[in-house]
């Protein structure tokens, strides 16, 4: 239930009219409490191409990425991995993630237009030191079209096997045209990954690329792998000890609901009608992380503080 706050004030007036109701709102998205969180950027710390056109050979050190499907109809998939564990501190909370690539060449001759998708790995898998174009036949414990780790483990079919191999659940897609730098945006599905992989770092074995046009004739494309341009995730989090900010401002009837994230409850909101200040406690001690308030005066500024910050 959210706590209705709107007649906490002595002496307290409130508006019917629109202008001051959005001026309210207004301020309150602008609240000049720092920023949400903080970002991270994430290189890639490995990366392969399982090719169909070359079955058992690895390509773990090769400048460019094979994916999609080539002319002949034999189709490719990348695999990507990031240490997100080393890089986020313990108990982060992960707002968004994205994923950049860079595509270096598509098919020369009137190439089809196709959305890629990224879905989540569920095995162990290593990168593997082949070079060239296509790679080289692979060694042992490296991946290849048909190997997870040749010469012993094998995909539970040839290119991996949805739900067994990788996710049955898309994480985010992107739309690849011409050679240029693409983004996978960040879906509530790919933030999930990221805070699973943090959460249980046994659990991130990367993410798998391919076509949603796969089989489809000219759709491959060549990616910048990690030894050109490497992949960057990029996280936006935030530390739940850390001081709340409001992330939410929302109209309900004839008052507003303020919702904030971080900190650590009970929470206390205080109001101030100007710039000039002064802050003034509006209401009691919160502990949930939303509260109703009414539309006093023209305009208003509204902020949260964390028991932590109380004096």
């Amino acid at each position: 239930m959210v706590p209705d706050l709107s007649g906490s004030l002595p002496g307290s007036r409130f508006h019917h009219g629109f202008a001051g109701f959005a001026a309210v709102a207004v301020m309150l998205l602008f609240l000049p409490q720092g920023a949400p969180g903080e970002n991270a950027l994430i290189e890639c710390t490995s990366d392969t191409s399982l090719m169909e056109v070359a079955p058992e050979y690895n390509a773990g050190w090769t400048s460019s990425l094979q994916v999609g499907t080539n002319t002949q109809r034999n189709s490719a998939r990348i695999l990507f991995g990031f240490d997100v564990a080393s890089t986020l501190p313990p108990g982060a909370v992960i707002l968004r993630a994205s994923l950049q690539i860079l595509v270096l060449r598509a098919d020369p001759f009137a190439a089809v237009n196709s959305p890629f998708e990224l879905r989540r790995v569920l095995v162990p898998w290593n990168e593997g030191t082949k070079t060239g174009l296509k790679g080289g036949p692979s060694e042992d414990g490296e991946p290849s079209w048909d190997w997870i780790s040749y010469p012993d483990i094998g995909w539970s079919e040839p290119g991996g096997l949805i739900g067994v191999d990788y996710s049955d659940a898309v994480s985010s897609t992107c739309f690849i045209k011409k050679p240029a730098t693409y983004v996978f945006d960040s879906t509530p599905e790919m933030a999930h990954d990221v805070q699973t992989w943090l959460d249980a770092p046994d659990t991130n074995f990367g993410w798998m690329m391919r076509s949603q046009f796969e089989g489809v004739p000219k759709t491959a494309r060549r990616v910048a792998s990690r030894e050109d341009t490497p992949a960057l995730l990029s996280v936006d989090y935030y530390m739940p000890d850390a001081e709340p900010y409001i992330s939410g401002v929302t109209t309900d009837g004839n008052s507003v609901v303020i919702q904030w994230t971080g900190g650590q409850g009970p929470y206390l909101l205080q109001r101030m009608p100007t710039t000039d200040g002064p802050w003034e406690n509006y209401g009691v001690l919160i502990d949930g992380t939303t509260a109703r308030v009414t539309a006093e005066g023209d305009q208003a500024y509204f902020r949260v503080l964390s028991s932590a910050s109380l004096p």
